[in-house]
């Protein structure tokens, strides 16, 4: 089983990856302020402006994030209050509030994991060799039964 440590201490992250109980990789970073890129955050939905097509959630008490009717996951129009999982694309800047999606990509030296997509990936980075055939296999092995082979 692999299980993913994290601790804060203060401005300071630690993160260990544990597979079947030994370490494999260990990191020690600053944490920095305001949303990242990439970074993947629960919120709540503040107010929905039809007139924008988007609605703006609250990640923090001090930031909050765009979200556009396109960017979002589900069928249903979430409303004001709603926990949402959301994914940042782009910083804040400048006053703006960052860009956010719903459709969160996790990616990997060689895949890429899409939790609420339909399928699974593999980097191209991988080449075309034997080694991502079998990426693919171990991928098709592990993804639920709902999620089609795509590439990256």
């Amino acid at each position: 089983m692999n299980q993913l440590l994290v601790e804060r201490h203060g401005d300071t992250l630690e993160l260990a990856l544990l597979e079947e109980g030994l370490l494999t990789e260990y990191r020690l970073e600053e944490a920095s302020p305001g949303l990242q890129p990439e970074a993947v955050y629960k919120g709540r939905v503040g107010r929905v402006m039809n007139s924008l097509q988007a609605v703006f959630v609250r990640i923090t008490a001090r930031e909050e994030g765009f979200l556009p009717f396109d960017e979002m996951g589900g069928e249903t129009m979430p409303k004001p209050g709603d926990a949402v999982l959301v994914q940042v694309k782009k910083a804040p800047t400048g006053g703006k509030a960052a860009y956010l999606t719903q459709d969160i990509a996790l990616a990997g030296r060689y895949a890429v994991l899409l939790p609420m997509g339909k399928s699974h990936h593999v980097s191209a980075r991988a080449g075309q060799s034997t080694n991502r055939k079998r990426l693919m296999d171990l991928a098709a092995r592990v993804a639920p039964p709902q999620m089609a082979p795509g590439c990256a």
